[in-house]
């Protein structure tokens, strides 16, 4: 048998292709077992870091997604897909191209923490993309990058004003260059805008209908 699942935010019924009840089941279960490992995961990291202490609220890019993420998988909304394919992909696909590791070795739960908190990240708007079948269209586009533009702005003010008392802060690392980078982006504006026009890339896969499988399977092969 198939199962077509009634999405009551928008009033319709959503056909999930190729999808039996049992799987729908195992699904749910997978889902609140991620949610489980995302909650633990986010906690266990502001503990570890104010155990130094070190400044740590949830205002990074990924702690957004993390929240985002959650809320995805319990309730498989479109809107929270919109911004979620942002901070996730974003968030998940920076983070890993320039781990911010702090040193920590394979020896630190940290280390394991940083490697499957990003990659799930990344794994779940990409889930929903293929899946569900999930996109974005321009108005959406313009809509989530308004949001950033605006999130952007005071994410930088509350970071000026830790900074200005003497507290390290750079949440969303758009107050200055992190070191991690620094070698790439000697100049903060070439910075900003590299950053920038990532997140457009990632935004303009987002509103394309095509299976990303079938050409990372083409590429690989």
């Amino acid at each position: 048998k198939r199962f077509t699942m009634h999405n009551s935010e928008f009033g319709r019924k959503v056909n999930v292709q190729n999808h039996p009840f049992g799987w729908l089941c195992f699904e749910n279960r997978i889902k609140k077992i991620i949610i489980g490992v995302l909650i633990v995961l986010e906690i266990a990291y502001h503990i570890h870091n104010w155990t130094y202490p070190r400044l740590s609220i949830p205002l990074h890019i990924c702690s957004f997604a993390v929240i985002l993420s959650v809320f995805m998988l319990l309730t498989d909304s479109k809107r929270i897909f919109e911004y979620l394919f942002f901070f996730g992909t974003v968030g998940g696909a920076m983070a890993l191209l320039f781990p911010n590791s702090w040193g920590y070795t394979y020896l630190n739960f940290r280390y394991y923490h940083f490697l499957i908190l990003h990659n799930l990240l990344i794994a779940i708007p990409l889930y929903y993309y293929k899946e569900y079948g999930y996109r974005i269209d321009y108005s959406v586009l313009l809509k989530v990058f308004k949001t950033v533009l605006v999130l952007g702005i005071v994410i930088h003010l509350i970071n000026l004003t830790f900074l200005h008392y003497g507290v390290d802060s750079n949440y969303w690392f758009i107050t200055y260059v992190p070191y991690v980078v620094s070698d790439f982006f000697t100049s903060y504006p070439i910075y900003i805008a590299t950053s920038g026009f990532q997140t457009q890339i990632l935004d303009d896969i987002g509103r394309m209908n095509v299976d990303l499988s079938r050409v990372i399977k083409k590429l690989v092969i």
